[in-house]
């Protein structure tokens, strides 16, 4: 396609600069569970940026795919032996991000593909139920149920407008379910 339309690369310009923080605890408040979290920030800031770039940006040349604010908990309990070493474990994790731009470009021609502009704050939120440390026959077993986006997180992941005139999104998974058999021998 380049060899035909022809290929123009238009340099950023100047330095990028980021800065924030990151936070993380763990915590075994009982036996048996943990619980964990963090919280992270992060402003990025585009210094002398090409003249190109910011008039086609609507005079707005800012970080693009990557919320400034991301965060996740995450609680995990593992039983007692319910037989021989077998444990039952549950876990559940959610993870957090702030709203974010899709593109640099915040311009919209087509008010329909304003919603590929920004992605709004959101939860996805996982779980897993585990029956662990199953003898079979020497081997060590593992039984496990899960599921993945349990609150049917339905936000744009991934968003695209083409000349301003084409739209296209990818979305985050829809809920998922499953099982795994793990054997160790």
């Amino acid at each position: 396609f380049s060899n035909v339309v022809g290929l123009i690369i238009v340099p950023q310009g100047g330095p990028v600069k980021a800065r924030g923080f990151e936070f993380e605890t763990t915590a075994a408040p009982a036996k048996g569970l943990t619980i964990g979290g963090s919280l992270s920030y992060t402003q990025t800031t585009f210094t002398d940026v090409n003249p190109v770039l910011v008039t086609q940006a609507g005079g707005d040349y800012s970080p693009a795919l990557r919320a400034p604010w991301t965060g996740g908990l995450w609680g995990q309990f593992e039983s007692q032996p319910v037989f021989g070493d077998a444990t039952v474990m549950f876990r559940m994790d959610g993870n957090w991000h702030s709203r974010f731009w899709l593109s640099q470009n915040r311009v919209t021609l087509i008010p329909a593909f304003s919603s590929l502009n920004t992605v709004a704050p959101s939860w996805t939120v996982n779980a897993r139920l585990a029956l662990r440390n199953i003898s079979i026959g020497g081997a060590n077993a593992e039984l496990a149920g899960w599921v993945r986006n349990l609150t049917q997180n339905r936000e744009i992941a991934f968003g695209n407008q083409t000349l301003r005139l084409l739209g296209s999104a990818n979305y985050v998974p829809a809920r998922t379910f499953g099982a795994d058999l793990t054997v160790e021998f």
